[in-house]
């Protein structure tokens, strides 16, 4: 059988559409003293992902944090122990592009033998992507909290941190009609909560004119849990 007349009505094209971004942004860093620093960041990303939403084209991205070196306050200025005691604090606000999620509708030519259909004689075409023009950033919210130590001269260092990040607009591929012509797809619909400890310390066990023996570690306690509150299974 000849199918040369579905090429003739076709034309087979390649499209490269470049993923472009775009930051604006803003920073701010105060110190005073060397006993308070202050820092604060501020930015808008914009990508052309969601070019089918316009309101999800950009996003803001923000965080603030803050440092307090208590060793430059009068009461602990004469005490000889400690060489470094600081505790720090951050907030911030993230935005997160999924590039192997696409909002647009994308099909495929088959190839080879299966190419195709036998009944019409025309090209087949194999469903990747449903439209979704709701494909929105992921966004995460992030805390943390910590002190760094250090004992005589910095020979000992110790460090711990809690953290915990909130993530809303999570991307969870799901199970979906089969009338769309898909299984499943990607939504905008999970929640993720990921907090942990982190400890960690640094020594120099043995420190001469010829040598210097380092000796270091960390340990971390990390506990993850997906929300999923709009999920309902096909």
């Amino acid at each position: 059988t000849n199918y040369g007349s579905s090429t003739s009505k076709h034309r087979v094209t390649l499209m490269d559409r470049p993923n472009n971004m775009v930051k604006v942004m803003a920073s701010l860093v105060y110190d005073y003293k060397r006993r308070y620093v202050l820092n604060a960041s501020f930015s808008v990303d914009g990508t052309n992902r969601f070019g089918a939403n316009k309101k999800f084209r950009f996003s803001p991205i923000w965080s603030v944090s803050g440092r307090w070196n208590m060793l430059e306050e009068k009461w602990l200025m004469d005490q000889k122990l400690l060489s470094a005691l600081d505790v720090k604090v951050s907030y911030g606000f993230q935005g997160n592009v999924v590039y192997g999620v696409s909002p647009s509708l994308i099909a495929k030519y088959l190839t080879g033998s299966s190419a195709i259909n036998p009944y019409v004689g025309e090209f087949k075409l194999q469903l990747e992507n449903i439209p979704n023009s709701e494909l929105d950033w992921e966004k995460t919210r992030t805390v943390n909290v910590g002190v760094d130590l250090g004992f005589w001269r910095n020979r000992l260092s110790l460090s711990a941190e809690y953290y915990i990040k909130y993530g809303d607009k999570v991307l969870y591929q799901r199970n979906i009609p089969l009338l769309y012509g898909r299984e499943t797809t990607y939504f905008n619909d999970s929640q993720l909560t990921n907090e942990g400890v982190e400890l960690s310390f640094r020594g120099n066990a043995v420190k001469t004119k010829d040598w210097n023996l380092t000796v270091s570690g960390n340990i971390s306690f990390t506990n993850n849990e997906v929300k999923r509150p709009g999920y309902r299974e096909a």
